[in-house]
Formats: structure tokens, C-alpha cells, sequence
């Protein structure tokens, strides 16, 4: 990863300023997603374990939009807390996107992946926080030798300036609406397929093709009570062991309920 970052940001420094930000996001998502928990959303080890990824991967996305902003700004402001302030605002879009996307999964009939949309919402938002308040001030402490050694002077021209790219945007920005109409319909067809999915909880049915672990399994399905392979562990205290008994008896689907040891605690 270091290297990735070393090649991105071209610079010895640039590049640990986003990973402390990127870091300091990671702490507030998992206080924030421990708060959830207690207040009784399911946060599952698969919710925790993507929220690393997704708070580190955002933070990273946004702290690589802002800084390439804030060069570009640093070369028509003589400040480099003007060129902060013109920078910005350009990642609340991309932020509030994503949010709006995360917060779509509480439609979902798992729920791991219930729990996923207010989790996951909640580490972009963590990560636009951090980068929008954290890594701007680390910015504006180190100034323009962050950039070192190409530092962005004010009239500079852009060395990576991109005429494919610069010439893509000239383009989107004559005709904005044939654009629009052109993305969606494009990306309806690509999405196409989703109509056809179906995900359960099974894991035998993610595994490609008919091997003999599939064969087996599907044997011991059939001759034996539904959860023998692979029981379900529900935990309670005491006091709310018997209502969670007669609740995952009622359940349509469930064989049998057989009550554990306690653990003592």
C-alpha cells in the first residue's frame, strides 16, 4: 500500500498525510459502529471486517480528490488557505453518493447485510470527516514543501495536466444531459442481470460446479433434520433463555432447539 500511495501522490511526504487521516477515520467508524451495536443494531464480524476496508478505501478516495484539487487551487491562489477553501467542498457529492447507497441495504431481507447499510453509512462518513477536517489541517501545517519536489507555485502551469481526460470533461460539459442519458441507460443494461440473482444464507450454493464436498453435504441435508451440519448458536443471558428458546422454536424451518451449558459468566 505504501508503495501505491508513494507512485500516486509523486511525493516522499504527500503520501503519509492521507494514511493518518485514513487511520484516525477507522478509530471514529468502529467507536461509532460499537455504539450501534449497544443500541441494538446487529453488527455482524462481516460488517466489522468490511468497515476497515471500506473507511480505508474512501479515506483514501477522498483524501486523493482533495489533494489533487488543493494543487490545482495552490496554483491560482497566493494562500494556501484560500486554495483549502476552494478545494473542499468537491468531495460532499461523492460522500453523500455513496451514504445514500450504503443506507439502501436496510431494504435487505439478511440481516448481516441489514446491519451492513447504517454500519458501512456510517464509515463514509467517518472518512469524509477525517479528510475534510484532519487532513486539511495537516495540509496547511506543512504547507506547499508537502508537494516536494514538484511544489505547486501560484500562475505554474499543470505538469499532469491529461488532454484525454481534459478533453473528455469539455465534452461532458457541452452536451451534460445527452451525458446523463447515455450513463443510465448504459449502466441499466449493465445491471441487468441483477434481476435474475438470488443470495441466501447457504454457503453450499457459492460454491462452483458439483464437487464431492458439495454432494456430501446435500446428502446429510436430506437425510437429517435441517441445522445438524451446521447449528445455529444463540446466545442469551439467563433471564432470556427460555423466551429465546420458544422464539427459535416458532421459527418455520428450525428442527429442534437443544439447550446449552452456560458459560458462567
Amino acid at each position: 500500500m505504501a508503495v501505491i500511495l508513494l507512485i500516486v501522490y509523486r511525493s516522499p511526504l504527500l503520501w503519509l498525510l492521507p494514511l493518518f487521516g485514513a487511520i484516525g477515520a477507522i478509530v471514529v467508524a468502529q467507536a461509532a459502529a460499537h455504539g450501534l451495536a449497544n443500541a441494538g443494531l446487529t453488527v455482524s464480524t462481516l460488517s466489522a471486517d468490511i468497515l476497515i476496508v471500506l473507511v480505508f478505501g474512501a479515506a483514501s478516495d477522498y483524501a486523493l480528490l482533495l489533494v489533487h484539487r488543493y494543487r490545482e487551487e495552490l496554483r491560482s491562489h497566493a494562500t494556501t488557505e484560500a486554495a483549502m477553501a476552494t478545494a473542499l467542498p468537491t468531495l460532499a457529492a461523492s460522500a453523500a453518493t455513496v451514504t445514500c447507497a450504503m443506507i439502501c441495504l436496510l431494504v435487505a431481507d439478511s440481516a448481516s447485510l441489514h446491519g451492513l447499510g447504517p454500519v458501512g453509512a456510517i464509515g463514509i462518513v467517518a472518512a469524509f470527516l477525517a479528510q475534510t477536517t484532519f487532513l486539511p489541517a495537516l495540509l496547511l501545517v506543512v504547507g506547499r514543501f508537502a508537494f516536494w519536489p514538484r511544489i505547486p507555485r501560484p500562475g505554474a502551469a499543470g505538469w499532469e495536466e491529461s488532454r484525454v481526460w481534459a478533453g473528455i470533461g469539455a465534452r461532458i460539459a457541452r452536451h451534460p444531459l445527452r451525458t446523463v442519458v447515455v450513463v443510465v441507460l448504459l449502466l441499466g443494461a449493465a445491471c441487468a442481470g441483477l434481476a435474475s440473482l438470488r443470495i441466501d444464507n447457504n454457503p453450499v450454493d457459492d460454491v462452483k460446479g458439483h464437487p464431492g464436498s458439495v454432494v456430501g453435504a446435500q446428502l446429510l441435508a436430506e437425510h437429517y433434520p435441517a441445522g445438524t451440519i451446521a447449528p445455529l448458536v444463540l446466545l442469551a443471558s439467563p433471564g432470556q433463555a427460555a423466551p429465546a428458546a420458544a422464539a427459535a422454536r416458532a421459527t418455520p424451518g428450525v428442527g429442534s432447539v437443544v439447550p446449552g451449558v452456560g458459560a458462567g459468566i
